[in-house]
């Protein structure tokens, strides 16, 4: 168009340049008409100086409330695209800001021009920023509550004394206290939302030219008056020697990290140190393995990481212990040095560093599946300051040799430019507050490709059509019992199966396993619940047979070897001990021993239960509970880009005859030293569609009440949502949000306040065609993400036993009258919810 200038193109990658500044990404593909819509902003807390820290995640917040078209008020803001079915969200980090919708082709004019209007005309309404600071900062009291994040900030903090990388996306909390100055907001928003510091990406099935009209409808009202953007000129000054943080803080938990300064993303060591990174922790043969499997050391996991940013970043290595001791993180720390001095000489690792190189590729191959994974991958190569590098960093990765790991080990590996953070268990000393003095108070490119027009609609087997390569495959096996026994026997199943296997007495040891799948692009995982095991692989189409062959096997003959079985009970033992440290897991257990009996299927063991037979349970216990297996029965389900086929083996029991409720005293789990509280309220129920709508009323997302009310109204919570969770041979109604301890009696209050005038009055006509349209809508946007449709295929089979339910969804949905969902309603009720409270009460 001649709005646009041609500007670069590669690999499918069109770039043009827009006269208002805009640069504009086209990446069309086949698939079904679902596109994401991505912007790019190239600001990011790097940007931020003193006044203003947090500001870009403030505004990530702000900038859904509104702008001048498209608003509360108008009833058309943001949040009326989940009306069509789109996806949504926005995220914010060290280099950029991108707000982004997955939604039907032919509904992306709604996106642009909201996105346009909100960057040319954003409210910033001062009572809404206002309301909006207390659920950002629940946000980052969430964050607080994790032991990682925490030691994360203050590693960062120590190693960076100049750079902004210092500071976290987040903020600190006093700073997210005080970004509330309105006119603050608006001046840095004028400085860096502009077009000219802006990437718009689309990738899906759409039409070109229509996009690119839209495009130059909304983006040709900014003028090309000042779009000067400041430029960040600071560098961090050579560091001179190692530096060390150590944090006490109640947890169960001890890990610790040393972390080197490194180049930034775009430099060509980068993907050496990506090599590097998965040499020390991916894989049966990485380097960490030796140090973890040694039953003389304390040592829980290691793991290296490194993100590509636009600046010089940091390369950290993880350590976890068993034991929460000074002693166990000395030990840790030591073992990592040693797998440091490795790198000095890697003559011996060629192999290792192939097998790296393989999964690296994999791994980028695989999240750029689907229209959402393609345009993220693209957003976080505009970060780095280059939106091309998605294809340029495979031509980096076949560079890098056994030379190049070295010399780049040696150039970063310096413990002279390191920071070592320890945290282990402890208690916060008293803070110290400042007294504030106020004198005053005293007184008085290139052609595009021919728009994709393939109309799907003519298939009956329309949701099965998506564009790539792959198959995806889930197998699910149901045991005999359900019993905390079942559980655990079922959860070391699925670490121990894909480990390695016997075909024909020959050994598939786990390294040769590993190599097999690397080599084919397959990937697979199991899990292991209360009374199943499940599978699912992705594997590409040319080598489906001999996938599906390879888990037969693992299936029948794995190796299930005895001294990993020890292994992986004592490395269970560690991770729950950990987890009774987390509300959100703590809440979920909670409220499940709330709602069922120990006989129920659906009951969860607590931690305390599982470790306790876990510490005693056999070897051949295990071998039994496989053995069972391989005679249970089994649903397989296999999805490509040719359609669809399920099969049953055995009945599969769905139903349970008799759940035993529990309704007793509002359970509460006090957990010292944390900044975030969970809230949970429960109920079993009948399943049904018409309750589901009913519930999205309550709590779905920004369209239901929970969020108007108590999060955009009252500025309570980060988060808060109601949903109906099928279960076996019945379902649960429950509220989930988190609150600071201080907001916790006003949220609680208010909540229940919503939950019982949504109880009390009937819904309105208005309120249920929201939720059947943006439960409609989603159908096919959710269904973008890879391995998605072949796990709604499968669960659909289990919960309803044939898939027909899903080409019929539409009509399903719509034929639900607002009587029946008024009527569905009344199966709860406010007296006999369980109520649920973790955290710092």
């Amino acid at each position: 168009m001649e709005n646009f200038t041609r500007a670069r193109k590669a690999n499918g990658i069109y770039e043009f340049k827009h006269g208002s500044g805009l640069t504009l990404l086209l990446v069309p593909q086949n698939g079904l008409k679902v596109t994401t819509a991505n912007i790019t902003y190239r600001v990011g807390s790097r940007n931020e100086g003193l006044g203003v820290r947090g500001a870009t995640h403030y505004l990530e917040h702000g900038m859904f409330k509104g702008s001048k078209k498209f608003n509360k008020k108008l009833k058309n803001g943001m949040w009326k695209l989940e009306e069509f079915g789109a996806y949504m969200n926005a995220t914010t980090y060290t280099d950029r800001t991108n707000y982004f919708a997955v939604i039907d082709s032919d509904k992306l004019n709604e996106v642009i021009m909201r996105e346009a209007d909100r960057m040319f005309e954003p409210l910033l309404d001062k009572e809404e920023l206002k309301k909006e600071m207390t659920v950002v900062r629940n946000e980052f009291e969430r964050g607080e509550n994790n032991d990682f994040e925490v030691l994360q900030k203050r590693v960062m903090a120590m190693a960076f004394m100049a750079h902004p990388y210092h500071h976290s996306t987040i903020g600190w909390k006093s700073e997210i206290e005080g970004v509330v100055e309105t006119e603050a907001l608006k001046k840095f928003h004028d400085t860096f939302y502009k077009p000219n510091n802006a990437t718009y990406t689309f990738v899906g099935n759409f039409d070109s030219e229509k996009v690119m009209q839209m495009v130059h409808d909304e983006f040709s009202k900014f003028d090309e008056g000042d779009q000067s953007i400041p430029d960040m000129y600071t560098t961090e000054p050579l560091q001179m020697g190692q530096r060390r943080v150590n944090m006490q803080r109640p947890t169960n938990c001890a890990l610790m990290c040393i972390s080197f300064k490194a180049p930034n993303g775009l430099h060509e060591d980068a993907i050496a140190l990506k090599v590097i990174a998965n040499m020390i922790s991916k894989g049966p043969n990485a380097l960490s393995q030796t140090f973890k499997k040694d039953e003389s050391l304390p040592i829980h996991d290691i793991i290296a990481e490194w993100e590509r940013m636009r600046d010089p970043y940091l390369f950290s290595i993880w350590g976890t212990t068993n034991s929460p001791t000074k002693s166990a993180l000395q030990q840790t720390e030591e073992c990592i040095e040693k797998i440091l001095k490795m790198f000095h000489d890697p003559s011996t690792m060629k192999d290792l560093m192939e097998s790296s190189k393989g999964n690296i590729k994999n791994g980028w191959d695989n999240e750029m599946l689907g229209t959402r994974n393609t345009a993220m991958a693209i957003n976080e190569a505009i970060a780095r300051g280059d939106a091309f590098d998605v294809y340029r960093r495979y031509e980096l990765l076949e560079q890098v040799n056994l030379r190049k790991i070295q010399e780049v080990a040696k150039k970063y590996f310096d413990l002279r430019q390191s920071t070592v953070g320890w945290l282990w268990p402890g208690e916060v000393p008293n803070e110290i507050v400042p007294t504030n003095y106020d004198p005053l108070k005293t007184q008085t490119f290139a052609t595009l490709p021919s728009s994709n027009t393939s109309d799907f609609e003519a298939s009956n087997d329309v949701f099965t059509k998506y564009g790539n390569g792959k198959a995806d495959v889930r197998i699910s096996l149901q045991s005999d019992t359900s019993s905390v026994q079942t559980y655990i026997c079922n959860y070391l199943l699925s670490q121990l199966m894909t480990r390695g296997f016997t075909i024909e007495n020959n050994l598939c040891s786990e390294e040769k396993l590993y190599k097999f799948l690397q080599d084919k692009n397959i990937q697979r995982a199991m899990s292991g619940s209360v009374d199943s095991l499940h599978v699912q692989a992705s594997i590409p189409v040319s080598d489906l047979e001999t996938g599906c062959n390879l888990l037969l096997r693992e299936l029948k003959n794995p190796i299930l070897d005895k001294s990993t079985f020890e292994y992986l009970k004592k490395k269970w033992c560690s991770e729950l001990y950990g987890s009774k440290n987390n509300v959100n897991h703590m809440a979920k257990f909670a409220l499940n021993q709330a709602l069922f009996q120990k006989t129920d299927p659906n009951y969860r063991y607590s931690f305390d239960e599982i470790v306790k037979h876990l510490n005693s349970m056999a070897y051949q216990t295990l071998k039994d509970t496989h053995s069972k297996l391989l005679t249970a029965p089994r649903l397989v389900t296999l999805v490509s880009p040719k359609g669809h086929t399920v099969k049953n083996h055995g009945v599969w029991k769905r139903n349970v005859d008799n759940h035993l409720m529990k309704q007793g005293e509002p359970n509460e789990i006090k957990i010292n030293g944390k900044s975030s509280t969970v809230l949970r309220y429960g109920m079993v129920v009948e399943y049904s569609d018409a309750l589901k709508l009913a519930v999205a009323v309550l709590g779905n997302g920004f369209t239901g009440r929970l969020m108007r009310i108590v999060r955009d109204e009252c500025g309570y919570t980060y988060g808060i949502n109601a949903s109906l969770v099928p279960m076996k041979g019945c379902a649960v109604f429950q509220i989930t949000g988190t609150f600071s301890p201080t907001k916790l009696k006003e949220g609680t209050e208010k909540t229940e306040e919503v939950i019982k005038e949504w109880l009390k009055n009937d819904l309105t006509e208005e309120e249920v065609r929201v939720q059947k349209s943006e439960t409609i809508g989603s159908k096919n946007v959710q269904f973008d993400a890879p391995g998605a449709l072949a796990s709604a295929i499968h669960h659909t089979k289990l919960m309803y036993g044939s898939v027909d339910r899903i080409n019929k969804y539409e009509t399903i949905i719509n034929k639900i009258t607002l009587d029946e969902i008024n009527a569905a309603k009344g199966l709860i009720s406010f007296e006999k919810l369980s109520k649920v409270r973790v955290g710092s009460l």
